[in-house]
Formats: C-alpha cells, sequence, structure tokens
C-alpha cells in the first residue's frame, strides 16, 4: 500500500559510541509515524559501534562508515545521503521517544512557515537514568517569528541537536554545517534556519539527551572554552542582525553582554562543582571582563564569597547559595516572544 506521508530521514551520525548505538537505532525504529529512513553514517570508530550498527542493515536501516574520520566535515556527508522532505539528526547516544516523529511533522505540515521544530528534553546519564531537569524553556507549545527567535538566540542557547527537526527546503536555502565553525556548530545552523522561517516549540519531552561526566561540554567549560564560543557566536549574530536590521536583535545589544556574563558566573558554579575552585574563579575573572556591572549581581557576590572560603568547611556551592536565596540554575519557564502563536497540542 502506498504511503501519502512525506519522508523523514533520521540521520545518525556516530563515533565510539559502542555503548548507546543500539538504543538510538532502536528509538528510531520504533517511530509510530511510517515513512521514515534510517541511515547511519560511522566517522571511521575505533570501538565496536560500526559493527553493531552494521546489523541493523537486515531490518533495513542503511549504514555506512568513512574511510578515514572525516571530523565535523561527516554531518554534512550524513545530510546529503538522505531522500526525505524532513530531516532529524539523532546523535548515537541519543533517544528519541516513540511520537517524536509524528508529532513534529504533523506540526510541520500544518504550518509552512516553520524552518524547524524543537521539542523538550529529558537529560539522561550515562546508564539511562532520569536527571532532575529546569522547568521547560517556554511555557507552552508556541510557534515563534523567525525575526523573534533570532533575538532570543542572542540571549540563551537551550535547543540541543537531537531536538531539532529540519524541513529540508530549508537547509537548501541556508546551507549545511558550517564546518570551520568549530564549537557550537549545531547551534549555529539553528540560528541559520531561523533566519529563514519560524521556529515551533512543542513543549513536550519528546527526546532523551544522554549526558557524560567525561563529555566534550564537559571538556570545554573546564577549560573555559563555552563561555569565549557562546560569545563570539553571540557576536556573530549581532553582527547579521544589523545587515538583516533585525531590530529586535540590535536593541539587545548591551543586554545580551550582561546576560552572558552572568551566565558565565553560572558555568563557573558548574565547575566549582566538580571541585575546581580555582576555574571558578578564573569564570568570575572573565565574566567581569565581559561586563563590569557583573560585580554587582548577587549570584557573582555570593559564588565570590564562597571562593574566599566564607563557608563551613565542606559545604557544597549549591547549600550555600540556597542559603541565601539564590539559584545557579534556571528556575522557570519563559513566555514566548511577543507575535508567537500558542498551539493547542
Amino acid at each position: 500500500m502506498k504511503i501519502n506521508k512525506p519522508l523523514v530521514s533520521i540521520c545518525i551520525p556516530n563515533y565510539n559510541y559502542e555503548s548507546t548505538i543500539a538504543a538510538s537505532i532502536e528509538s528510531a525504529l520504533n517511530q509510530t509515524y511510517e515513512n521514515i529512513e534510517i541511515i547511519v553514517l560511522d566517522n571511521h570508530s575505533t570501538d565496536r559501534s560500526y559493527e553493531i550498527a552494521k546489523k541493523y542493515r537486515k531490518r533495513g536501516v542503511r549504514v555506512y562508515r568513512n574511510r578515514k574520520n572525516l571530523g565535523a566535515a561527516s554531518h554534512n556527508r550524513l545530510i546529503l545521503m538522505a531522500r526525505g522532505t524532513y530531516i532529524q539528526i539523532l546523535h548515537s547516544d541519543d533517544i528519541l521517544e516513540p511520537t517524536y516523529i509524528e508529532e513534529c511533522v504533523k506540526v510541520m505540515e500544518e504550518h509552512e512557515n516553520v524552518a524547524v521544530v524543537c521539542t523538550e528534553r529529558q537529560e539522561i546519564d550515562a546508564q539511562g537514568n532520569e536527571i532532575k531537569m529546569p522547568p521547560p524553556f517556554y511555557n507552552c507549545s508556541c510557534i515563534i517569528p523567525k525575526e523573534r527567535q533570532q533575538a532570543v538566540m542572542i540571549m540563551a542557547s537551550y535547543f540541543v541537536p537531537s531536538q531539532t527537526f529540519i524541513r529540508m527546503s530549508t537547509l537548501e536555502q541556508t546551507g549545511l554545517y558550517e564546518i570551520d565553525v568549530t564549537y557550537f556548530m549545531d547551534w549555529w545552523l539553528l540560528y541559520k534556519c531561523c533566519r529563514v522561517g519560524d521556529l515551533a516549540v512543542i513543549n513536550k519531552p519528546l527526546m532523551r539527551y544522554r549526558i557524560w561526566s567525561s563529555s566534550d561540554s564537559s571538556y570545554m567549560t573546564l577549560h573555559m572554552i563555552m563561555p569565549m564560543a557562546g560569545f563570539l557566536n553571540r557576536m556573530c549574530i549581532l553582527k547579521q542582525g544589523i545587515e538583516d536590521e533585525n531590530s529586535y536583535v540590535t536593541e539587545r545589544e548591551d543586554m545580551f553582554v550582561y546576560k552572558h556574563a552572568d551566565l558565565t558566573v553560572k558555568w563557573g558554579i558548574t565547575v566549582i562543582r566538580g571541585g575546581h575552585l580555582d576555574v571558578g574563579r578564573k569564570y568570575l575573572y572573565l565574566a567581569e571582563a565581559f561586563d563590569e556591572n557583573i560585580v554587582n549581581s548577587p549570584l557573582y557576590q555570593a559564588v565570590d564569597e564562597f571562593l574566599n572560603g566564607e563557608h563551613p568547611v565542606g559545604e557544597k556551592i549549591d547549600d550555600f547559595l540556597k542559603e541565601r536565596n539564590l539559584v545557579g540554575v534556571r528556575n522557570r519557564s519563559y513566555d514566548p516572544p511577543e507575535g508567537s502563536i500558542v498551539l493547542d497540542i
């Protein structure tokens, strides 16, 4: 029987995820949506993940392997293999809930102006156990006008690659991953998509995002790459906003610098939790370099006090902040920007 539904390509890039790749592929195979192709591209792994993936060929999964490691360029090669109307990048340590594709396609088909759909996520640890999450970023499902979402992205970065469902025609306009963008490559692609069309948000945790204690993001945080690369990317958004004459972006120039300084303090709290107090101090210095007014922030002052040893021996940073009614993570959801359309889903 002919299936009159648009084809969706679930593209799974892999490098050395032998412990999780089977769960990722299974989650793609278990989708309730009917018209799906699944493509795995192994970036010359040195573990058994390619051999594990090959076993799924008998279930219709297309599995390929690069002759050598192509780095970030492997992502673009993978997308070019896809034939779908829609693209889902599923990292080989993440998991899609069964209705993920079905719900994303429904939004796309009903709203042609939408370039990308993002869902909420549930974070899990290396063993698959759920991690306590902050509230959803937005307080409802909605469609956000592209100019407004660009302004959001100069202030905050939240959605991860496996949360994003993209219209192929959007990628034909934006181009693929810019592999010379060493850090936040996925985030920059999402921003480019939001220059083409609107962003839809499904306020349900329809995917599971795995957090590793020794992941690239942990390395980047410990070595202070996150705040520096994030700041440079936000400056690129500001530059593009000026060229596009997007006032929603340009009017946030001073605001985003202070916001980034505040975010830098929160990254500092992350490394302090791991016992790296010396690096935490460097984060405070960097936050002040971004915006000198950050020293007046109660959160900055509390972290500074903690690092000066003005607390009981053995007290944890989170307990120290809680005593002062301060939090080092987001603790509320936001209204969608003005002009957004609320979705009843």
